[in-house]
Parts: C-alpha cells; structure tokens; sequence
C-alpha cells in the first residue's frame, strides 16, 4: 500500500511527430511549419480543456500530459481531436 506521501496519479499522454519533417521543410518550409503550428494550437486547445501541460518544444514533436484523467475523459479527448 502506498503511504500518503507517496500516491499514484493516472496520467494519459499524447505524444505526436511529423514524419518526414525534414523532407516536408526542405520541400516546403512555410507551409510546413503552418501546418504544424496549426496542429499545435488544435492539440493545446483541446488539452487546456482537460488541465494538461506541455511536455516537449522540440519543433517537430508535439507531447502534452493530463494528470488524474478518467477513463471517460481520455476517450472523450481523443475522440475531440478527431
């Protein structure tokens, strides 16, 4: 059993990387990182919605982390980026 200061927290992870970035950037560079900013703002839109956080700035990889999520509200949040 764990002790009251040490407690367990359920944590859901969306991690997402562009394929091909340097191939899509050479071939293409603004439209590129239009693209992907825009993404960006779609996946930060929708976990602010479930008190998540950045976990990574690395350009071509996106990473958010929600604490304490339920098993409704994961699902409910994939199915929201859709």
């Amino acid at each position: 059993m764990a002790s009251p200061k040490s407690q367990r927290i359920p944590t859901a992870i969306l991690s997402a990387d562009v394929a091909g970035y340097s191939h899509l950037t050479g071939a293409d560079g603004e439209s590129t990182i239009q693209t992907l900013t825009a993404c960006r703002e779609l996946f930060s839109s929708s976990i602010q919605k479930f008190r998540g956080r950045e976990m990574s700035r690395i350009p071509h990889e996106i990473a958010r982390r929600v604490g304490r999520p339920t098993s409704v509200a994961v699902v409910q949040w994939q199915v929201n980026l859709l």
